[in-house]
């Protein structure tokens, strides 16, 4: 019995291989049949067009019924369409799907919408919602957007439309017409991701970045490369708050566009190849605090209006661009300025007056052109450290309101054109001093007898002046003097030999100054040989 039902068990399976094998080659006649068919309707159909236009075809064709005809044509018609609308479909969906992506600047298809008004969120944005997809413009490539916007950006968008904006759209919620925004981008409005996008395409982010990771790919705004942003737990207050690419390699002029980032606080793209202007623009971001542009490419004059709105800036280095003109006086209304690096462009005019400007620390101006007298009223600058404007046309003298400066630690003024008596009276109030450089003018009178209210410099720098007089013994109090440059004046009688007590001395330079004696010359060169190998030829 076993053996029976065995062989009946393989029986029942080649029947049904065999069966397989006959179903397969059936299919395969069909499909064979299929494309000879469509083969037949595509020559019918030449043979319908071409016989229209050749008289020579026209006797064949006409033995065809007008049934065969119709049926063919109707066939290879139906055939052709389908075909067509499957693409078509395919261009429409990607086309669909790379304008949602472009207007999110992120391609989440689980985004959902938020209405400004009710805080409702929408799985699908409204028609006519702003970030909703629209047509593209026949005019130009470029798609864009229209609807209605917050009223903090409702100026900035008037401005790029080219056309009337369409209505608002409808809340399904709460029925009134409000603006929707992407959860996934925090509040981030529009016109700031018009402004991302600009800044990104416009600075050669694709081709010219050193690094891009994460521009218009990354879910979260804090995933890309330099950009933070309060989207760590998507709140719905989201913003930019800081866009930092240094030394990354972008190309180009900075887009106007960027002023429609408000939330902004940090901009610093230095030692980058920016050229152009500033966009006077900028001067809208009221929440920037730090601008940095140092060791650009940037030219042109500075716009007043740039200094009109940077009301909370602390920090504006443009040092080592091309910049040229005045300096507007408008920049003295940064109130909270604490730091102002204009060094090394090519800056003229006068020195604005700074007496306005109370949290002002640093101040940088050299290697410019500046000329005229150095502004009078500084009392209000309370704060100020450090004021360099070395390398410059000034002319007359150190106005006596810096005495009122008493938390100056460096000074400098060298290589200018100032003249007049030393100023005595006024750097003996400056007690934090501890760097002076006061050489390449046209200074004259004495050095003063007593350093002791000056005991913290450690760089006194005076050379190529016209000071005269004995060299004063008071300069042994400088304990911490490590720098005493003093050639080329007309210094006379003898050299203090109390100058040896100076232990941190490692330069010393009184050259040019031919009626020093030479025996207390002498006496101090053997005094401090051993302490001064490198700089003894200065003696």
């Amino acid at each position: 019995m076993a053996d029976a039902a065995a062989l009946e068990r393989q029986l029942q399976e080649k029947l049904t291989r065999k069966q397989a094998k006959k179903e397969a080659k059936a299919l395969e006649e069909r499909k064979k049949q299929h494309e000879a068919d469509l083969l037949a309707i595509e020559e019918k159909k030449f043979t319908t067009e071409t016989t229209r236009e050749d008289p020579s075809l026209k006797a064949a064709f006409e033995k065809l019924t007008l049934e065969d005809r119709e049926t063919n044509e109707a066939a290879f018609l139906e055939e052709f369409l389908s075909v067509e609308a499957g693409r078509a479909a395919v261009k429409k969906a990607a086309a669909d799907a790379a304008e949602v992506a472009r207007l999110a600047l992120i391609p989440n298809p689980n985004r959902d919408w938020k209405c400004n008004g009710c805080s409702r969120l929408n799985l699908v944005p409204p028609a006519g919602a702003v970030g909703a997809p629209k047509a593209r413009r026949k005019k130009k490539k470029k798609k864009t957007k229209r609807g209605a916007e917050s009223d903090s950006d409702s100026d900035s968008d008037k401005e790029e439309a080219e056309a009337p904006p369409e209505p608002a759209a409808r809340c399904k919620a709460c029925g009134v017409a409000h603006t929707y925004l992407p959860r996934g981008k925090r509040g981030l409005t529009v016109a700031q991701g018009n402004a991302l996008v600009a800044f990104f395409d416009r600075l050669g982010g694709d081709t010219e970045w050193r690094a891009n990771k994460g521009w218009g790919r990354a879910s979260k705004l804090s995933d890309w490369h330099g950009v933070t942003a309060d989207d760590a737990d998507y709140k719905d207050t989201g913003q930019v708050l800081k866009v930092e690419l240094p030394q990354n390699g972008l190309r180009g002029d900075l887009p106007a566009s960027l002023a429609n980032i408000r939330s902004l606080t940090h901009l610093i793209l230095d030692q980058n190849d920016i050229t152009g202007s500033l966009p006077p623009e900028l001067g809208t971001l009221n929440n920037l605090k730090f601008l940095s542009l140092a060791g650009c490419h940037l030219t042109g004059e500075l716009p007043s209006e740039l200094f009109e709105g940077l009301t909370q800036l602390r920090t504006l280095a443009l040092a080592g661009n091309r910049l040229t003109g005045v300096l507007p006086d408008e920049i003295t209304r940064l109130d909270l300025l604490r730091s102002l690096w204009l060094q090394d462009n090519r800056l003229c005019g006068s020195v604005p007056d700074l007496g306005g400007m109370d949290e002002l620390r640093m101040c940088d101006l050299s290697h410019n052109v500046f000329a005229g007298d150095l502004p009078y009223d500084v009392s209000g600058c309370r704060e100020l450290r450090r004021f360099d404007a070395s390398h410059n046309c000034i002319t007359g003298g150190l106005p006596s309101t810096f005495a009122k400066l008493k938390q100056l630690t460096s000074l400098n003024l060298s290589h200018n054109q100032m003249d007049g008596p030393f100023p005595v009276s006024t750097l003996t109030e400056l007690h934090a001093l501890s760097e002076l450089h006061l050489g390449h003018n046209a200074l004259s009178g004495y050095l003063p007898h007593d350093f002791t209210p000056l005991s913290r410099l450690t760089e006194l720098g005076v050379a190529n002046n016209q000071l005269s007089g004995p060299l004063p013994k008071g300069l042994s109090v400088l304990e911490g003097l490590t720098e005493l440059e003093l050639q080329n004046n007309k210094l006379t009688g003898d050299v203090p030999i109390e100058l040896k007590k100076l232990k941190n001395l490692s330069r010393i330079d009184l050259t040019g100054n031919r009626q020093l004696e030479r025996f207390t010359l002498a006496e101090l060169r053997v005094a401090m040989a051993k302490r001064l190998p490198n700089c003894i030829r200065k003696i």
